[in-house]
């Protein structure tokens, strides 16, 4: 396999054919993740004198995990399209055919529920395992729990709750050992099976089935392709770092300056940052998109050389 000329070629491509940049984006809606914490508390105290406001809060956090749920499934089911749409763009383009957004994000929509079932389907066992592994944790807390009610001595507790974290540190460590490189495959056999369903038109199962040939037929080219793209992920990602980080004090400059003073940023300086943080926003999710579209498009290639060379055929020679 020539990785070089199938990463320009994915470029290339990306380039060329800026409105796949849109489906890129759909793609990565659900790449990424946050951790936000609150900077306020509120005491057990306050609940326990005022069981209405308990209430309240409980009904906040309800409606909200419902909206986060909602909106979060909302995500998902555009990041599907988004990469059904990539893949069937990328290999139509690839063969020298005219395409506009609306065909292949229709392509996306109509490969919708075969992606979701060969994703379904090859993550089970994961899901399972995860679920397994949550209920013995939390049969595992709950007796200690129990346990610690029994023993008096600290010294025995301590002891409980030591070989207890032990424990399961233990188990979590062996746990993750297993999983990552299971993971790893898979989301392999997931990529070249997604490809299958939406170029070829297989099954589900039958997807699978030819992802896990493919994969196996070419561990070293996959894995060799894997880590390249690992490399220049890193280094994009670091280059969209270097961009980012200069234009994001950049944009507080003003408030530190006006904090510096003893002044109060006002409504204007929180406008600013409000727009601010939304033009940062709308540049990293273009970098973003266009990282993403071109990954896409160089498993797409990639595939499409697993399959050309199992049929005997030449990339130059299936385009013919």
């Amino acid at each position: 396999m020539d990785y070089g000329e199938i990463i320009t070629r994915a470029w290339r491509i990306t380039w060329n054919n800026k409105f796949l940049w849109v489906l890129g984006f759909l793609a990565a809606l659900t790449g990424g993740s946050s951790n936000n914490s609150f900077g306020r508390s509120i005491s057990e105290s306050q609940f326990m004198d005022n069981p209405q406001a308990a209430a309240q809060v409980g009904a906040l956090v309800m409606l909200l995990v419902c909206v986060v749920g909602i909106i979060g499934l909302i995500l998902w089911v555009l990041s599907m399209i988004g990469r059904g749409g990539l893949i069937d763009g990328v290999n139509r383009i690839d063969d020298g055919q005219k395409v506009t957004l609306g065909e292949v994000f229709n392509a996306g929509v109509r490969a919708f529920w075969r992606l979701v079932g060969i994703y379904l389907l090859a993550y089970l066992p994961l899901i399972l395992v995860s679920v397994v592994a949550t209920g013995l944790l939390i049969i595992l807390i709950g007796g200690f729990v129990t346990a610690s009610e029994f023993l008096q001595n600290p010294e025995e507790i301590g002891a409980a709750m030591g070989g207890s974290i032990g424990g399961i540190g233990l188990c979590i460590c062996l746990l993750m050992c297993t999983l990552i490189p299971i993971s790893i495959i898979l989301t392999m056999i997931t990529e070249f099976a997604s490809r299958s369903t939406i170029i070829h038109k297989t099954g589900i199962i039958e997807s699978l089935s030819h992802g896990w040939r493919i994969f196996k037929n070419n561990f070293v080219s996959i894995i060799l392709l894997g880590i390249i793209l690992f490399v220049l992920g890193l280094l994009i990602i670091g280059m969209i770092s270097a961009v980012m980080v200069p234009l994001s004090f950049a944009a507080m400059i003003p408030v530190f300056t006006t904090l510096s003073n003893n002044n109060n940023v006002g409504g204007m300086g929180l406008a600013y940052l409000g727009i601010s943080a939304m033009c940062l926003s709308v540049l990293l999710a273009l970098l973003m998109s266009v990282f993403q579209t071109w990954g896409s498009a160089v498993w797409t290639l990639a595939y499409k050389e697993f399959t050309s060379k199992a049929s005997g055929l030449t990339s130059a020679e299936k385009v013919a």
